[in-house]
């Protein structure tokens, strides 16, 4: 699995709001693009949460809808969030990776302690190949 994510150091919001908490969960994940001040990636991912308590997968017309945004612009921060490793694609149909985001999350972390790892281990490999001396 390739896992493409942008991670932004926000901070925190001081309230409990669950929109902007949803948006900060966006925002911090870098679905916001410049021309996205509607913060429609919020309101398609919100959808597609609220489709998790109902347990059914939604079609990207639907959460078109539901966001109020076009088909199109649906697909194209669906594509993103599944590059992410947020959303996956059952058929013709979204939702979110996990049947709950708190385990979503803390699959994606585990992903990307692997992916770290990885990188770490071949990092090691390529030192001792070149007989660079690791100061720790």
């Amino acid at each position: 699995m390739s896992v493409k994510i942008i991670i932004r150091d926000l901070e925190k919001p001081a309230e409990k709001n669950l929109d902007k908490d949803i948006e900060w969960l966006c925002e911090s994940l870098g679905f916001y693009e410049k021309i996205d001040r509607e913060k429609t990636a919020a309101a398609i991912f919100k959808a597609l949460l609220q489709s998790q308590t109902r347990q059914k997968e939604l079609t990207s017309t639907t959460i078109g809808s539901e966001s109020k945004v076009t088909r199109g612009a649906a697909l194209n921060h669906l594509h993103r969030m599944i590059n992410a490793g947020l959303v996956i694609k059952k058929g013709t149909r979204y939702a979110v990776r996990c049947s709950n985001l708190h385990t979503t999350i803390t699959e994606l972390h585990r992903d990307i302690d692997q992916i770290f790892q990885d990188m770490e281990d071949i990092a090691k490999e390529i030192d001792d190949r070149m007989g660079i001396k690791r100061r720790e």
